[in-house]
C-alpha cells in the first residue's frame, strides 16, 4: 500500500491589534490558529477525499480544493462499498452500518470510530435509548449533554461531512439537491498516514491591517480495504432523514 503525499496551504491572519496589544501571547496565539487549520485541514480530507474530474463524490470537481489532493477518503471508500440506505434514522441504525463491516472487525468494538456530521449527532441525542435516565442512570445523555459512544463504539462529529444527495452517498452539484444526511463508521487502524517535507511559514505584511502568515504542508493517507485484502473496513450509512 502506497501512502500518496498531496501538498497543502494554510493561511494565518495575525490582526494589528494583536501584535501591537498582545505580543507575549503572539506565540501560543500563532500556535493555536495553526494547529487548528491543519488539523482541520487533515480531518476534511481524509473525510472527502476524491481525485476523480467526474463523478467526484463531492460534486463539482475543482482541482485546487483540498479533496482533490488524494484519493480514496473515508466517504468515497464507503461508497464503494455497501452503503446502507438508512432513512428514519435510529440508534440500531449505527449497528446496521457496522454489519456492512468484514466480521474480523465488526466485534472489535473499541477499534471502531463513528464519524458524523452535527445534524446526525444532534439527531442521535434524542434516541430514547440515549435519554432514558431510568436506563443509563446519572450518567444519561440528557443530564451529561454529550454522547460520546453509542452501542460502546466512540463517536466524533467532523464540521466537513456534507449534506448528501439521496442514497447514493455523493454530493449532487446542484446545491438544493444536497438534503439527506450520512455518517460513516471505520475500523480505526485502518487509516495510514504519514507527513512529508516539515512545516515551513512565510510571512507578509498587509499594510494597515497586520500579518498573514503562509504555511506549507506535504500530507497523506491511505485507507487499507479490500484493496489491501484486508475485507471491507469502511462503512456508509446515508440518505439519512433530517
Amino acid at each position: 500500500m502506497v501512502i500518496v503525499q498531496g501538498q497543502f496551504i494554510l493561511d494565518i491572519a495575525i490582526s494589528k491589534r494583536e501584535l501591537n496589544y498582545a505580543p507575549a501571547q503572539l506565540e501560543s496565539i500563532i500556535r493555536e490558529r495553526m494547529n487548528r487549520s491543519a488539523a482541520r485541514t487533515i480531518d476534511a480530507v481524509i473525510i472527502n477525499g476524491d481525485t476523480a474530474s467526474t463523478g467526484n463524490v463531492n460534486g463539482t470537481y475543482n482541482a485546487k480544493a483540498y479533496f482533490a489532493q488524494i484519493d480514496n477518503g473515508i466517504r468515497k471508500v464507503g461508497i464503494g462499498n455497501t452503503v446502507v440506505n438508512v432513512g428514519a434514522m435510529t440508534a440500531k441504525s449505527y449497528l446496521d452500518v457496522v454489519a456492512k463491516l468484514d466480521e474480523g472487525y465488526q466485534s472489535d468494538l473499541e477499534n471502531l470510530l463513528i464519524i458524523e456530521p452535527n445534524n446526525i449527532y444532534l439527531k442521535s441525542l434524542a434516541f430514547d435509548e440515549v435519554i432514558t435516565v431510568d436506563k443509563f442512570g446519572s450518567q444519561a445523555t440528557i443530564n451529561s449533554g454529550v454522547l460520546a459512544k453509542v452501542w460502546n463504539i466512540d463517536k466524533i462529529t467532523a464540521r466537513d461531512f456534507p449534506a448528501l444527495t439521496a442514497s447514493t452517498g455523493a454530493v449532487s452539484a446542484t446545491g438544493s439537491e444536497n438534503t439527506k444526511g450520512s455518517f460513516a463508521v471505520i475500523y480505526k487502524p485502518a487509516i495510514q498516514y504519514g507527513f512529508g517535507q516539515p512545516l515551513e511559514i512565510d510571512a507578509f505584511k498587509v499594510p494597515g491591517k497586520g500579518v498573514q502568515l503562509v504555511a506549507t504542508m506535504e500530507f497523506g493517507f491511505a485507507i487499507a480495504d479490500e484493496v489491501a485484502g484486508l475485507g471491507k473496513t469502511v462503512g456508509l450509512g446515508a440518505n439519512v432523514t433530517l
